[in-house]
């Protein structure tokens, strides 16, 4: 497991508020913060099931002393990327990767966490409503020359959108943006 921290808002981040994070069995790893208050900032490479030896991944953030008074809010932002999340079956069995959205709007993952952070303290969001729009994975094609294909934009997760996955969503889709309605159906169509 590699871990990537990125803290584009506030890039002296480890010096004002300390975070420590660790990777490993889950007895281990609680010990250490029990014990030492701090986790080690450690990555267990032990690659296996999750179920032996009970591997976590944890952070812990000082937040000193903790009062009745109003403080500056942490924020944490927990997603994953990657590329590409799948390859979508075309015509004559050709498998095309598709890539996830945000690198047509996006040159960066720090980019993206940081519109996203500024986005989330501006407007709070109903659960269901951030589950729904969780649950999509909109994806884009390469054109001949490697850039982002705007036009050709797909909903796509690792199930490729079956129909008991859509179906809930579409009142929410077509309340909040009836385009992303529109990008689920064409892979339900297509297979």
């Amino acid at each position: 497991m590699h871990l990537s921290f990125s803290f584009p808002s506030c890039p002296d981040f480890f010096s004002r508020l300390p975070l420590t994070y660790q990777t490993g069995q889950d007895a281990v790893v609680r010990a250490q913060f029990i014990n030492n208050g701090v986790l080690s900032n450690t990555e267990d490479s032990n690659f296996r099931a999750v179920s032996d030896d009970w591997l976590v991944f944890t952070f812990a953030h000082d937040l000193g002393t903790v009062s009745v008074t109003a403080t500056d809010p942490v924020i944490y932002t927990v997603g994953h990327a990657r590329d590409p999340p799948i390859q979508f079956i075309i015509a004559n069995n050709v498998y095309q990767p598709r890539s996830v959205y945000f690198w047509g709007a996006y040159s960066s993952v720090a980019n993206l966490i940081s519109d996203s952070i500024g986005d989330y303290s501006d407007a709070l969001r109903p659960l269901s409503i951030r589950q729904a729009f969780g649950a999509l994975e909109l994806t884009l094609s390469k054109n001949s020359d490697g850039s982002w294909n705007t036009d050709d934009v797909l909903e796509g997760d690792g199930n490729v959108n079956t129909v008991y996955v859509i179906m809930p969503t579409w009142p929410i889709l077509l309340y909040t943006n009836p385009t992303l309605a529109k990008f689920t159906q064409p892979p339900v169509a297509t297979n």
